[in-house]
């Protein structure tokens, strides 16, 4: 049986595919990699910062969280892809 690209199970299924492509490819690697050199410049200046300078400690947490964030996204649609794939080959 042919896939419906219309069904939404096989829609994330291909996005999932997609982003992996994405995640392994040139661009994708470079995108992890300045998010990993992201959050340890950021980790090294939560090191050395004053803890009561509260707005660059905010700052700085935001930083890492953005950065972290981006794996997190690339990884939960990659996860969210595999699941619609098993969904369909189930069905």
């Amino acid at each position: 049986m042919p896939l419906d690209f219309k069904d939404p199970k096989v829609r994330v299924a291909v996005f999932g595919e997609q982003v992996k492509q994405f995640m392994d490819s040139d661009i994708g690697q470079y995108v992890l990699q300045c998010a990993q050199a992201d959050t340890d410049h950021a980790a090294r200046q939560l090191m050395d910062l004053d803890p009561t300078d509260t707005a660059q400690v905010i700052a700085i947490q935001i930083k890492l969280k953005v950065a972290a964030s981006i794996e997190s996204w690339l990884t939960q649609a990659i996860s969210a892809g595999l699941q619609a794939f098993h969904a369909e080959e189930l069905e």
